[in-house]
């Protein structure tokens, strides 16, 4: 005879979100250990009706697409970056674009990327509770002292300097 677990999932399951300011820290936690955007989306490969429901949600809010479909940058066009737009927006509840300008500026953008959600975090604000302008890019939070990290702005269409 096989003996077979009873499973049970709650709240007690998930790690709980919490933002988390450091001192000698320049950006703000997500979670404990900073990776909790990480089990989000392992939650995704961890549950297949999670992920079946993700994608049927993502599915929906695209449709059928555009139907002018443009090339965004080198390697995707829009629908493409919509899909992938709406996914991040599903899973984690963030979304972050990199708008990418012509060598001159001021004739406009030359671009989009979609950055995945678990490469962002919020830089830490001036005051607690202070409004947040400033992201930081990281390519690997677990180890982000020796990684390095690229600092973006909040999109200013009058902003010639910031990335």
């Amino acid at each position: 005879m096989i003996n077979i677990e009873k499973f049970t999932f709650g709240t007690d399951t998930l790690t709980n979100f919490k933002e988390v300011i450091n001192r000698n820290e320049v950006f703000v936690r997500w979670g404990e250990d900073n990776m909790f955007v990480e089990e989000l989306y392992l939650l995704l490969d961890q549950s297949p009706i999670h992920y079946s429901c993700v994608a049927a949600r993502t599915n929906n809010c695209v449709g059928q697409g555009y139907t002018n479909d443009y090339r965004v940058n080198m390697k995707q066009w829009l629908n493409d970056i919509n899909r992938q737009m709406f996914f991040e927006l599903i899973v984690t509840g963030n979304l972050f674009l990199e708008v990418v300008w012509k060598q001159d500026r001021s004739q406009g953008i030359a671009g989009l990327h979609v950055i995945p959600s678990k490469y962002m975090r919020v830089h830490k604000p001036e005051e607690i509770g202070g409004e947040v302008t400033k992201y930081l890019y990281c390519k690997d939070w677990s180890n982000w002292r020796k990684a390095g990290l690229v600092e973006f702005h909040e999109f200013n269409p009058k902003d010639y300097e910031n990335r």
